[in-house]
C-alpha cells in the first residue's frame, strides 16, 4: 500500500472526522510514491462526508485531505492550507485554516 491511500480511508456517506490531531512522522526517502505527498484523510468515495478542525504535524509536506472524483457534498473546514488540499473535481466546501 502507497501513502495515498490515507493515515484515514473514508469510503461511504454521512461520515464525520473531527477534532483530531494526527502526525506523520516518516523519513523523505520512505515516502511512496516517492514523488508525491503523503495522504492524510482521503475521502475515497460516498456523499455529504464532514471533515473538520483536524491538525495534522509531519515531518514532510502531506496534503491534509484529499477528495476523490467519486466524492460529492463533501465539507472540508480548518484541516490545513489551500496548498494541503487537494480535490479531484468533486462537489465540495472547503475552507482553510486561518
Amino acid at each position: 500500500m502507497d501513502d495515498l491511500f490515507g493515515l484515514v480511508h473514508v469510503a461511504g456517506s454521512n461520515n464525520t472526522v473531527t477534532n483530531n490531531h494526527f502526525c506523520y512522522d516518516v523519513p523523505a526517502v520512505s515516502v511512496n510514491p516517492p514523488t508525491q505527498p503523503p495522504t492524510i484523510v482521503l475521502v475515497a468515495s460516498g456523499s455529504n462526508n464532514f471533515t473538520a478542525t483536524n491538525n495534522t504535524l509531519a515531518s514532510v509536506p502531506v496534503r491534509t485531505v484529499v477528495l476523490d472524483g467519486a466524492t460529492s457534498g463533501t465539507k472540508v473546514l480548518d484541516c490545513g492550507t489551500s496548498a494541503e488540499f487537494q480535490t479531484h473535481g468533486s462537489p465540495h466546501s472547503f475552507r482553510p485554516t486561518p
